[in-house]
């Protein structure tokens, strides 16, 4: 009986230490907590409705709240938002009302230091669509109604700027965001024109185009006919220079025969006389294809001086 008494009881002291593991296993585990790289907690009571915190990870804390409290983590990383593509795109009005797509990545983070107040505005943790995003979508909205569309693409670094300017002061000056969100950049990946202004662009290049090859082509006239006058101008000096040069030439011929037989003014003219009628039968000759030979000008008489007239080449 004793023995069986004594086996009752250590088996009876085993159950007691075995659930007692297990409750202190159950205990432990609601009790501890861990917390991620780059995350903060926020300790929130259910039944008070207290919330404490923020604890900064990473760390692990062993019975470090009550078995009720929930641990809510909050990244603390770089959160980024993109938006691109129908329907999710911004889309927007340009100065000339004309609506233009942009597609873009926002990115920013929450402080740790303001977890709390940022999660008492949104418990859902929801700020992302609820405030985070309209901002966006109004500061581009502001910033883009500058500029008429044909120089979007131009000021598209301008834009940038504006935007995230705007964005991160109506950011500040949101009471529910509660300083709790850092705007770290704004990026424009693309930027898309209506199909309409686009083709209205191309029309007006394809005008544009039109005007300056017509002025090219009249310029073009215009320099021939300039050069084509030119050229019948040096043409016709040529032919008077040409003219003026034989000439000068049968003067000269005429002044030295003049001058090497003394003739007075009578056999002068004379003389001349003679020269131009045996200068129109040479012509004659080349005219008819006569056998031509140079022809010889005997002034004197007996005596006198014999001058060889070579035939003039036309």
């Amino acid at each position: 009986m004793k023995a069986s008494r004594g086996r009752s009881i250590s088996i009876f002291i085993l159950a007691i230490l075995i659930v007692g593991v297990i409750v202190l296993g159950i205990i432990g585990a609601s009790t501890t907590y861990s917390i991620g790289v780059s995350t903060t907690g926020i300790l929130v009571d259910p039944f008070s409705g207290a919330i404490t915190g923020p604890v900064n990870g990473p760390i692990t804390s062993f019975f470090g709240k009550a078995p009720w409290v929930n641990v809510i983590t909050i990244p603390t990383s770089v959160w980024t938002v993109t938006l691109e593509g129908k329907p999710n795109g911004v889309f927007v009005l340009s100065q000339d009302n004309q609506e233009i797509e942009f597609d873009i990545n926002f990115r920013y983070q929450v402080s740790p230091s303001h977890a709390i107040e940022l999660y008492k505005k949104f418990p859902g943790q929801n700020w992302q669509d609820a405030a985070i995003i309209p901002h966006i979508r109004a500061a581009f909205r502001d910033v883009v109604a500058r500029y008429p569309a044909d120089q979007i693409q131009l000021v598209r670094d301008q834009i940038q700027a504006g935007v995230e300017k705007e964005i991160t002061e109506n950011i500040g000056n949101d009471t529910s965001l509660a300083s709790g969100i850092n705007v770290v950049s704004v990026q424009i990946t693309d930027i898309t024109l209506p199909d309409t202004f686009l083709k209205a662009i191309e029309s007006k290049l394809a005008a544009q185009q039109a005007y300056l090859q017509s002025q090219f082509e009249a310029q073009k006239v215009v320099l021939l006919a300039r050069g084509q006058a030119n050229a019948t101008i040096q043409q016709a000096l040529g032919v008077k220079a040409s003219q003026l040069i034989i000439a000068n030439g049968t003067a000269s011929s005429l002044n030295f025969i003049v001058k090497s037989l003394h003739l007075n003014q009578s056999q002068a003219a004379q003389l001349t006389q003679t020269y131009v009628f045996m200068q129109q039968l040479q012509s004659l000759c080349q005219q008819v294809a006569a056998p031509c030979q140079n022809m010889l000008l005997l002034i004197g008489g007996q005596g006198g001086q014999i001058f060889e007239l070579p035939i003039t080449k036309k």
